[in-house]
């Protein structure tokens, strides 16, 4: 019975990040870029609070430790993003590129809970979107993503330009907001706020705030997930 809940659970959970499909025509700054300019490849360490609960007939949590880390991998397309807290949690966001636009093409969470490890893939469709060196504030677009019976619909706005400092260096960024819709099994809204160095799109702050009602053998089970990501340093492992 645990099993079929967690693989319930591990769907309606979502790292999600900026880029998907377009409702409007890209809004580009002038800048002329013959490539993609992309975060360099490695390990980055960032400064981490929060935590996951689960709570039904019976509950359990994880709590975060104060550092996890994002790996940033090449791939056929692309590039991909992993996020690990701790040995039960990790999400990967998976892009690809082309220059000045990117777009996302999955999404893989695991879960364990009660010893028990599920892992689920969301597969997203859509057409490129303008890479954070290039979008304006203001453009606002919608992706879909699918997987296990479920539909999550994401609506992102790029809110602000904010410059932070990571180790004692200024670091421009451009604030992007996702906002998700699920629906099917699971029901509930998930908001996370990314912000991405307007170089080259490294995630230097996050903030993810989840709350859903999941569908059960024994009735509906509440997950909620929260956290904040803060970069420790611009170099990577």
């Amino acid at each position: 019975m645990r099993l079929r809940l967690l693989a319930v659970l591990a769907a309606g959970t979502l790292l999600l990040a900026a880029c998907g499909s377009s409702d409007s025509k890209p809004a580009l700054h002038r800048t002329p870029q013959a490539r993609p300019a992309v975060q360099p490849l490695g390990i980055y360490m960032y400064d981490t609070k929060g935590f996951e609960r689960l709570s039904a007939v019976f509950s359990s949590s994880h709590r975060y430790p104060g550092r996890s880390t994002v790996e940033v991998t090449r791939t056929a397309c692309g590039f991909t993003e992993r996020w690990v807290p701790r040995p039960e949690r990790s999400s990967e966001s998976r892009f690809c590129l082309r220059p000045r636009r990117w777009r996302l093409d999955a999404l893989v969470d695991y879960h364990e809970f009660f010893g028990q490890a599920v892992r689920q893939r969301f597969a997203c469709r859509g057409p490129f979107v303008p890479r954070p060196p290039e979008v304006k504030v203001g453009f606002r677009w919608t992706d879909r993503c699918r997987g296990a019976g479920s539909r999550v619909t994401v609506g992102y706005r790029v809110v602000a330009e904010r410059t932070l400092a990571v180790a004692g260096h200024p670091v421009r960024t451009v604030l992007i907001r996702a906002r998700a819709a699920l629906r099917g099994r699971i029901a509930g809204v998930n908001q996370i706020d990314s912000w991405l160095a307007r170089r080259d799109g490294l995630l230097v702050r996050r903030e993810m705030r989840s709350a859903t009602a999941i569908d059960s053998p024994f009735g509906k089970v509440k997950d909620t997930e929260q956290y904040h990501l803060a970069l420790q340093s611009l170099t990577p492992r």
